[in-house]
Protein backbone atom coordinates (compact mmCIF):
# COMPACT_ATOMS: atom_id res chain seq x y z
CA UNK A 1 0.00 0.00 0.00
CA UNK A 2 1.23 3.56 -0.77
CA UNK A 3 2.10 5.19 2.57
CA UNK A 4 2.56 8.78 1.43
CA UNK A 5 1.29 11.48 3.76
CA UNK A 6 -1.40 12.48 1.26
CA UNK A 7 -2.91 9.02 1.16
CA UNK A 8 -2.66 8.69 4.95
CA UNK A 9 -4.60 11.92 5.32
CA UNK A 10 -7.28 10.74 2.89
CA UNK A 11 -7.50 7.44 4.71
CA UNK A 12 -7.99 9.16 8.10
CA UNK A 13 -10.60 11.50 6.65
CA UNK A 14 -12.70 8.73 5.16
CA UNK A 15 -12.07 6.03 7.78
CA UNK A 16 -15.61 6.19 9.24
CA UNK A 17 -17.10 5.86 5.75
CA UNK A 18 -14.74 2.97 4.94
CA UNK A 19 -15.81 1.15 8.10
CA UNK A 20 -19.47 1.64 7.21
CA UNK A 21 -18.92 0.29 3.70
CA UNK A 22 -16.90 -2.62 5.05
CA UNK A 23 -19.71 -3.51 7.41
CA UNK A 24 -22.21 -3.45 4.53
CA UNK A 25 -19.89 -5.60 2.45
CA UNK A 26 -19.59 -8.17 5.25
CA UNK A 27 -23.36 -8.31 5.62
CA UNK A 28 -23.76 -8.81 1.87
CA UNK A 29 -21.17 -11.59 1.96
CA UNK A 30 -22.89 -13.34 4.88
CA UNK A 31 -26.25 -13.05 3.16
CA UNK A 32 -24.78 -14.38 -0.10
CA UNK A 33 -23.19 -17.38 1.63
CA UNK A 34 -26.46 -18.13 3.41
CA UNK A 35 -28.30 -18.12 0.07
CA UNK A 36 -25.69 -20.50 -1.36
CA UNK A 37 -26.14 -22.87 1.58
CA UNK A 38 -29.91 -22.82 1.17
CA UNK A 39 -29.53 -23.38 -2.57
CA UNK A 40 -27.25 -26.37 -1.95
CA UNK A 41 -29.89 -28.00 0.26
CA UNK A 42 -32.87 -27.11 -1.91
CA UNK A 43 -32.07 -29.43 -4.82
CA UNK A 44 -32.31 -32.48 -2.54
CA UNK A 45 -35.74 -31.62 -1.14
CA UNK A 46 -37.61 -30.50 -4.27
CA UNK A 47 -39.68 -32.28 -6.88
CA UNK A 48 -39.86 -30.26 -10.09
CA UNK A 49 -39.84 -30.25 -13.88
CA UNK A 50 -38.56 -27.46 -16.06
CA UNK A 51 -37.12 -26.38 -19.38
CA UNK A 52 -33.90 -24.41 -19.63
CA UNK A 53 -31.58 -22.94 -22.22
CA UNK A 54 -27.89 -23.83 -22.17
CA UNK A 55 -25.42 -21.58 -24.00
CA UNK A 56 -21.80 -22.70 -24.38
CA UNK A 57 -19.06 -22.04 -26.92
CA UNK A 58 -21.51 -20.23 -29.20
CA UNK A 59 -23.95 -23.17 -29.23
CA UNK A 60 -27.49 -22.85 -27.87
CA UNK A 61 -29.44 -25.91 -26.77
CA UNK A 62 -32.77 -26.39 -25.03
CA UNK A 63 -33.26 -29.14 -22.47
CA UNK A 64 -35.88 -30.46 -20.10
CA UNK A 65 -35.16 -31.58 -16.56
CA UNK A 66 -37.24 -33.87 -14.34
CA UNK A 67 -36.02 -33.94 -10.75
CA UNK A 68 -37.15 -36.16 -7.88
CA UNK A 69 -36.25 -35.27 -4.31
CA UNK A 70 -34.10 -37.48 -2.10
CA UNK A 71 -35.73 -40.00 0.23
CA UNK A 72 -34.46 -41.87 3.28
CA UNK A 73 -33.52 -44.80 1.05
CA UNK A 74 -32.25 -43.06 -2.09
CA UNK A 75 -30.45 -39.89 -3.18
CA UNK A 76 -32.19 -37.34 -5.38
CA UNK A 77 -32.66 -38.46 -8.98
CA UNK A 78 -33.04 -36.62 -12.26
CA UNK A 79 -33.38 -36.93 -16.00
CA UNK A 80 -32.14 -34.46 -18.62
CA UNK A 81 -33.57 -34.59 -22.14
CA UNK A 82 -32.38 -32.67 -25.19
CA UNK A 83 -35.29 -30.89 -26.89
CA UNK A 84 -33.38 -30.09 -30.08
CA UNK A 85 -30.81 -31.85 -32.24
CA UNK A 86 -30.13 -35.57 -31.77
CA UNK A 87 -32.16 -37.37 -29.12
CA UNK A 88 -30.18 -37.56 -25.88
CA UNK A 89 -31.01 -38.36 -22.29
CA UNK A 90 -28.83 -38.27 -19.19
CA UNK A 91 -30.34 -40.10 -16.24
CA UNK A 92 -29.06 -40.13 -12.66
CA UNK A 93 -30.85 -42.88 -10.77
CA UNK A 94 -29.95 -45.39 -8.07
CA UNK A 95 -26.37 -44.08 -7.89
CA UNK A 96 -25.80 -44.73 -11.61
CA UNK A 97 -25.59 -42.19 -14.43
CA UNK A 98 -26.73 -43.37 -17.85
CA UNK A 99 -26.20 -41.53 -21.13
CA UNK A 100 -28.83 -42.71 -23.62
CA UNK A 101 -28.23 -42.08 -27.34
CA UNK A 102 -31.17 -43.74 -29.16
CA UNK A 103 -30.20 -42.28 -32.56
CA UNK A 104 -26.93 -44.22 -32.28
CA UNK A 105 -28.53 -47.26 -30.72
CA UNK A 106 -26.23 -47.14 -27.69
CA UNK A 107 -25.98 -46.17 -24.06
CA UNK A 108 -23.22 -45.73 -21.50
CA UNK A 109 -23.64 -46.44 -17.78
CA UNK A 110 -21.24 -45.63 -15.00
CA UNK A 111 -21.11 -45.15 -11.26
CA UNK A 112 -22.30 -41.68 -10.39
CA UNK A 113 -19.67 -39.25 -9.20
CA UNK A 114 -20.57 -35.96 -10.87
CA UNK A 115 -22.71 -33.34 -9.17
CA UNK A 116 -26.24 -32.82 -10.36
CA UNK A 117 -27.07 -30.04 -12.73
CA UNK A 118 -28.25 -26.85 -10.98
CA UNK A 119 -26.77 -28.09 -7.71
CA UNK A 120 -23.35 -26.79 -6.81
CA UNK A 121 -21.23 -28.76 -4.33
CA UNK A 122 -21.98 -26.60 -1.31
CA UNK A 123 -22.53 -28.90 1.67
CA UNK A 124 -19.81 -28.40 4.30
CA UNK A 125 -17.84 -26.20 1.89
CA UNK A 126 -18.75 -22.67 2.89
CA UNK A 127 -15.33 -22.13 4.48
CA UNK A 128 -13.63 -23.25 1.27
CA UNK A 129 -15.82 -20.96 -0.81
CA UNK A 130 -14.98 -18.01 1.46
CA UNK A 131 -11.26 -18.69 1.08
CA UNK A 132 -11.33 -18.77 -2.70
CA UNK A 133 -14.24 -16.46 -3.64
CA UNK A 134 -15.81 -13.17 -2.65
CA UNK A 135 -19.57 -13.59 -2.36
CA UNK A 136 -22.08 -10.73 -2.45
CA UNK A 137 -25.78 -10.17 -3.07
CA UNK A 138 -26.75 -7.98 -6.02
CA UNK A 139 -30.47 -7.33 -5.55
CA UNK A 140 -33.30 -9.22 -7.16
CA UNK A 141 -34.29 -10.26 -10.66
CA UNK A 142 -36.91 -12.35 -12.44
CA UNK A 143 -36.27 -15.67 -14.20
CA UNK A 144 -38.93 -18.03 -15.58
CA UNK A 145 -41.59 -15.71 -14.18
CA UNK A 146 -40.25 -16.15 -10.65
CA UNK A 147 -38.53 -13.70 -8.30
CA UNK A 148 -34.95 -14.59 -7.50
CA UNK A 149 -32.00 -13.26 -5.49
CA UNK A 150 -28.89 -12.41 -7.47
CA UNK A 151 -25.58 -13.59 -6.00
CA UNK A 152 -22.19 -12.65 -7.42
CA UNK A 153 -19.30 -15.03 -6.74
CA UNK A 154 -15.93 -13.54 -7.70
CA UNK A 155 -12.63 -15.48 -7.53
CA UNK A 156 -9.88 -14.21 -5.24
CA UNK A 157 -7.16 -15.46 -7.61
CA UNK A 158 -6.58 -16.47 -11.22
CA UNK A 159 -7.11 -20.22 -10.68
CA UNK A 160 -10.89 -20.17 -11.08
CA UNK A 161 -13.77 -18.43 -12.85
CA UNK A 162 -16.55 -16.33 -11.37
CA UNK A 163 -20.28 -17.02 -11.17
CA UNK A 164 -23.44 -14.95 -11.41
CA UNK A 165 -26.35 -16.83 -9.89
CA UNK A 166 -30.07 -16.19 -9.53
CA UNK A 167 -31.71 -18.22 -6.77
CA UNK A 168 -35.49 -18.59 -6.44
CA UNK A 169 -36.77 -16.64 -3.45
CA UNK A 170 -39.53 -19.11 -2.58
CA UNK A 171 -37.80 -22.49 -3.02
CA UNK A 172 -34.06 -21.60 -3.28
CA UNK A 173 -33.79 -23.53 -6.54
CA UNK A 174 -30.98 -22.22 -8.75
CA UNK A 175 -32.82 -20.70 -11.72
CA UNK A 176 -29.88 -19.35 -13.69
CA UNK A 177 -26.11 -19.34 -13.62
CA UNK A 178 -23.43 -17.63 -15.66
CA UNK A 179 -19.81 -18.73 -15.66
CA UNK A 180 -17.62 -15.67 -16.11
CA UNK A 181 -14.13 -15.16 -17.49
CA UNK A 182 -11.93 -12.68 -15.56
CA UNK A 183 -12.45 -10.19 -18.41
CA UNK A 184 -16.19 -10.23 -17.67
CA UNK A 185 -17.28 -12.26 -20.69
CA UNK A 186 -19.76 -15.09 -20.19
CA UNK A 187 -18.27 -18.51 -20.93
CA UNK A 188 -21.35 -20.61 -20.26
CA UNK A 189 -24.88 -20.09 -18.99
CA UNK A 190 -27.95 -22.03 -17.91
CA UNK A 191 -31.32 -20.36 -17.50
CA UNK A 192 -34.76 -21.81 -16.82
CA UNK A 193 -37.52 -20.60 -19.12
CA UNK A 194 -40.21 -22.51 -17.22
CA UNK A 195 -40.36 -24.52 -14.00
CA UNK A 196 -43.16 -26.37 -12.21
CA UNK A 197 -43.05 -27.83 -8.73
CA UNK A 198 -45.04 -31.05 -8.81
CA UNK A 199 -44.76 -34.52 -7.34
CA UNK A 200 -42.39 -36.81 -9.25
CA UNK A 201 -42.06 -40.58 -8.98
CA UNK A 202 -39.36 -42.94 -10.19
CA UNK A 203 -41.31 -43.76 -13.35
CA UNK A 204 -40.89 -40.17 -14.52
CA UNK A 205 -37.10 -40.58 -14.32
CA UNK A 206 -36.88 -43.67 -16.56
CA UNK A 207 -35.71 -43.34 -20.15
CA UNK A 208 -38.24 -43.16 -22.96
CA UNK A 209 -36.10 -45.67 -24.88
CA UNK A 210 -36.40 -49.36 -23.88
CA UNK A 211 -33.08 -50.51 -22.42
CA UNK A 212 -33.24 -53.73 -24.44
CA UNK A 213 -33.12 -51.81 -27.72
CA UNK A 214 -29.68 -50.33 -26.98
CA UNK A 215 -26.14 -51.63 -26.98
CA UNK A 216 -24.75 -50.81 -23.56
CA UNK A 217 -21.18 -50.03 -22.56
CA UNK A 218 -20.96 -50.28 -18.79
CA UNK A 219 -18.40 -48.74 -16.51
CA UNK A 220 -16.55 -51.28 -14.37
CA UNK A 221 -15.43 -49.67 -11.12
CA UNK A 222 -12.98 -51.93 -9.32
CA UNK A 223 -12.44 -50.28 -5.96
CA UNK A 224 -13.63 -47.09 -4.34
CA UNK A 225 -12.47 -45.10 -1.35
CA UNK A 226 -13.48 -41.61 -0.30
CA UNK A 227 -9.97 -40.99 1.04
CA UNK A 228 -6.61 -41.35 -0.58
CA UNK A 229 -6.18 -45.13 -0.16
CA UNK A 230 -7.43 -47.84 -2.51
CA UNK A 231 -7.22 -51.49 -1.53
CA UNK A 232 -5.98 -53.74 -4.30
CA UNK A 233 -4.80 -50.91 -6.56
CA UNK A 234 -1.48 -51.58 -8.26
CA UNK A 235 -0.66 -47.88 -8.52
CA UNK A 236 -1.96 -45.03 -6.37
CA UNK A 237 -2.13 -41.41 -7.46
CA UNK A 238 -2.56 -38.11 -5.70
CA UNK A 239 -2.30 -34.39 -6.24
CA UNK A 240 0.83 -33.15 -4.47
CA UNK A 241 1.26 -29.57 -3.36
CA UNK A 242 -1.71 -27.85 -4.98
CA UNK A 243 -1.54 -24.04 -4.93
CA UNK A 244 -4.88 -23.88 -6.71
CA UNK A 245 -6.65 -25.08 -3.54
CA UNK A 246 -8.69 -27.94 -5.00
CA UNK A 247 -9.35 -30.79 -2.55
CA UNK A 248 -9.85 -34.47 -3.39
CA UNK A 249 -13.53 -35.34 -3.37
CA UNK A 250 -13.70 -38.66 -5.20
CA UNK A 251 -11.22 -41.38 -6.22
CA UNK A 252 -12.03 -44.49 -8.25
CA UNK A 253 -10.19 -47.07 -10.32
CA UNK A 254 -12.21 -48.27 -13.28
CA UNK A 255 -12.25 -49.81 -16.74
CA UNK A 256 -13.26 -47.22 -19.32
CA UNK A 257 -16.52 -48.29 -21.04
CA UNK A 258 -15.31 -46.71 -24.28
CA UNK A 259 -11.62 -47.65 -24.59
CA UNK A 260 -11.69 -50.64 -22.19
CA UNK A 261 -8.42 -49.33 -20.74
CA UNK A 262 -7.76 -49.30 -17.01
CA UNK A 263 -7.74 -45.78 -15.58
CA UNK A 264 -7.83 -43.88 -12.31
CA UNK A 265 -10.30 -41.02 -11.92
CA UNK A 266 -9.87 -38.30 -9.30
CA UNK A 267 -12.45 -35.54 -8.80
CA UNK A 268 -11.28 -32.31 -7.15
CA UNK A 269 -13.33 -29.34 -5.97
CA UNK A 270 -12.85 -25.97 -4.32
CA UNK A 271 -16.49 -25.93 -3.19
CA UNK A 272 -17.86 -24.58 -6.48
CA UNK A 273 -15.66 -25.52 -9.42
CA UNK A 274 -14.93 -29.17 -10.16
CA UNK A 275 -11.92 -30.70 -11.93
CA UNK A 276 -11.46 -34.30 -13.14
CA UNK A 277 -8.07 -35.99 -13.34
CA UNK A 278 -7.76 -39.17 -15.43
CA UNK A 279 -4.65 -41.35 -15.29
CA UNK A 280 -4.34 -44.14 -17.87
CA UNK A 281 -1.58 -46.24 -19.46
CA UNK A 282 0.42 -44.18 -21.91
CA UNK A 283 -1.39 -44.10 -25.22
CA UNK A 284 1.48 -43.15 -27.47
CA UNK A 285 5.23 -43.24 -26.91
CA UNK A 286 6.86 -39.85 -27.24
CA UNK A 287 3.61 -37.89 -27.09
CA UNK A 288 4.13 -34.38 -25.76
CA UNK A 289 1.89 -32.28 -23.53
CA UNK A 290 -1.21 -30.86 -25.21
CA UNK A 291 -4.08 -28.53 -24.34
CA UNK A 292 -7.82 -28.54 -24.99
CA UNK A 293 -10.31 -25.68 -25.02
CA UNK A 294 -14.06 -25.91 -25.61
CA UNK A 295 -15.60 -22.68 -24.40
CA UNK A 296 -15.68 -22.88 -20.60
CA UNK A 297 -14.02 -26.31 -20.57
CA UNK A 298 -10.24 -26.51 -20.50
CA UNK A 299 -8.03 -29.57 -20.54
CA UNK A 300 -4.37 -30.48 -20.29
CA UNK A 301 -2.71 -33.80 -21.14
CA UNK A 302 0.76 -34.80 -20.04
CA UNK A 303 2.97 -37.90 -19.88
CA UNK A 304 4.25 -39.22 -16.56
CA UNK A 305 6.17 -42.43 -15.87
CA UNK A 306 4.52 -44.44 -18.63
CA UNK A 307 1.06 -42.99 -18.00
CA UNK A 308 -1.07 -40.29 -19.57
CA UNK A 309 -2.46 -37.69 -17.16
CA UNK A 310 -5.50 -35.77 -18.47
CA UNK A 311 -7.02 -32.95 -16.44
CA UNK A 312 -10.36 -31.40 -17.47
CA UNK A 313 -12.54 -28.78 -15.81
CA UNK A 314 -14.43 -25.51 -16.08
CA UNK A 315 -11.43 -23.57 -14.80
CA UNK A 316 -8.71 -21.52 -16.55
CA UNK A 317 -6.13 -23.30 -18.69
CA UNK A 318 -3.32 -22.51 -16.24
CA UNK A 319 -5.24 -24.30 -13.48
CA UNK A 320 -5.63 -27.63 -15.28
CA UNK A 321 -1.97 -27.46 -16.34
CA UNK A 322 -0.91 -26.78 -12.74
CA UNK A 323 -2.94 -29.71 -11.39
CA UNK A 324 -1.56 -32.00 -14.12
CA UNK A 325 2.02 -31.06 -13.19
CA UNK A 326 1.31 -31.83 -9.52
CA UNK A 327 -0.28 -35.23 -10.18
CA UNK A 328 2.06 -37.91 -8.88
CA UNK A 329 2.29 -41.60 -8.08
CA UNK A 330 2.95 -42.75 -4.52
Amino acid sequence: MNTSSVLRAIFRKFLPLCCLLLGSSNLAAEEGLQILEEMGRAADVLDYTGEFVHVSNGHISTMKIVHMQATESAPSQQKLMALDGSMREIILQNDVVACVLPDQGMGVREKRQARQLFKLNLSDRVDSISRHYEVSTQGTARVANRDCDQVEVSPRDDYRYGYSLCVDKATRLLLSTELKHPDGSILESYKFVSVNFEQIDSGDIRSRTPAGSLQWMDDQPQTRDEGSQMSGATQKWRIGENPAGFDLEYYIERISPMSKAKLVHLVLTDGLAQVSVFVSPEEEAGKTASTLNMGSLNGYRNRLNGHTVTVVGEVPQDTVALIARHTQAY
